[in-house]
């Protein structure tokens, strides 16, 4: 190795930054299904608190 830079650095390097990429990218997908299920519980709390109102008016 005289002098040029090694190339099997900058392969690792660049192979980290992909893997890393993958991380946020199923970081990301599981944020995003985090949000709809607390969406989806949301929905449900609001739907069973105004059946429970309806039937204490019965």
């Amino acid at each position: 190795m005289t002098g040029k830079p090694s190339t099997r650095g900058i392969q690792i390097r660049i192979g980290k930054s992909i893997v890393l990429d993958q991380e946020k990218g199923r970081v990301q997908q599981m944020n995003r299904e985090i949000a709809e299920v607390k969406a989806v519980n949301f929905a449900a709390r609001r739907q069973e608190q105004q059946n429970q109102s309806v039937f204490s008016r019965i």
